[in-house]
């Protein structure tokens, strides 16, 4: 009671979600007059609840006027009439935000889209992969200004309002399933020595079977990686009594994100869909994970002693061994131009 005109009440909750892989939230509302003596009429009074990482610098807030059930009206809808029911569906947050920036409006200010009767407001940068609070409040809209009550006949006076809120949920998950592939090739080359070539590939969606929705992977996946044990000295006389053992090694994976890095609850198509396809891969050359390693070694090449030949003496050749390795890798992702 006492809610003045453009102030507000609520209650929150501190919370540790990801829910990008839902495409819709909803809820249950239903009001009525605290005081019969000054009824209150749909949209006197309306229920928003913000999403995101504070209470008042980055969240997504989600506004729907109330309408209020009549009194002595047991009827289960007219309790919990559906016009009041809260639906709030993640992709249009994400619109919202993604028309503030294209805009260039101020990020520290509340920027406001409607949706139907229904007002959507991004404010900062929420995050919904790594949502930590939820607000859930009753307004009494203002009568002038940006944010004026646009859904009745304001009389700028307080407002008396009894709220329920009921089976704050989250539904439609994603359902699209992710594939994952390995392929593995071990082949031995006569007596050159042996060669082994192995490559991955996984997509958004891909996980185990006891992962749940939030825990599947996120992004596309592959990656090679080869190796080989080679005896050089096959490519050499028999005579020359060498032996040069030389191990390669090579390995690359890509890790392209199914989410902007930059804005991690909108997809990475939808981010950058108003770019052109070369800015796009560009983009995407210098978001994505990248690593590769490389490396040689020659092990203790060293000369063996002619047969039959007994003779010990510490300078033989045959008792000196050399050995070489070189290895480099390369990354880089979203926070790290290179590390080389």
């Amino acid at each position: 009671c006492g809610l003045r005109d453009g102030d507000a009440r609520a209650a929150f909750r501190n919370v540790s979600f990801d829910i990008r892989s839902y495409k819709k939230l909803q809820m249950f509302i239903h009001a009525e007059s605290s005081d019969p003596e000054h009824l209150i009429k749909y949209g006197d009074a309306t229920v928003f609840i913000r999403l995101g990482n504070d209470y008042e610098d980055n969240y997504y807030e989600y506004e729907v006027p109330a309408t209020p059930s009549p009194y002595s009206n047991n009827d289960p809808y007219s309790v919990w009439p559906e016009a009041n029911n809260m639906v709030v569906e993640f992709a249009k947050l994400n619109d919202a935000k993604i028309q503030r920036n294209q805009a260039d409006f101020p990020v520290n200010q509340r920027y406001i889209v409607m949706d139907g009767d229904r007002r959507i407001t991004v404010k900062g940068n929420p995050n919904l992969s790594q949502m930590t609070t939820i607000m859930i409040g009753i307004r009494n809209p203002k009568k002038d200004g940006a944010e004026a009550n646009i859904w009745a006949n304001d009389d700028r006076s307080s407002k008396c309002v009894e709220v329920w809120v009921d089976e704050l949920r989250l539904t439609d998950f994603d359902q699209r399933g992710g594939g994952a592939a390995i392929a593995r090739v071990n082949t031995t080359l006569a007596d050159l020595g042996s060669l082994s070539v192995a490559g991955n590939y996984s997509t958004p969606g891909w996980g185990s079977i006891d992962q749940t929705v939030s825990d599947r992977q996120k992004d596309t996946r592959y990656g090679v990686d080869l190796s080989a044990n080679l005896e050089m000295s096959k490519f050499l006389p028999e005579t020359s009594l060498l032996k040069v053992p030389m191990y390669l090694g090579y390995s690359e994976s890509i890790i392209n994100p199914q989410y902007d890095p930059l804005s991690p609850d909108i997809e990475w198509s939808e981010a950058t869909r108003s770019l052109t396809p070369a800015e796009r891969r560009a983009q995407m050359r210098a978001l994505r994970t990248y690593s590769r390693r490389r490396s040689i070694n020659f092990t203790n090449i060293h000369k063996e002693k002619p047969k039959g030949n007994n003779t010990e003496h510490f300078y033989d050749l045959s008792n000196l061994g050399l050995s070489y390795t070189y290895g480099d890798q390369e990354y880089h992702d979203v926070n790290t131009q290179y590390d080389n």
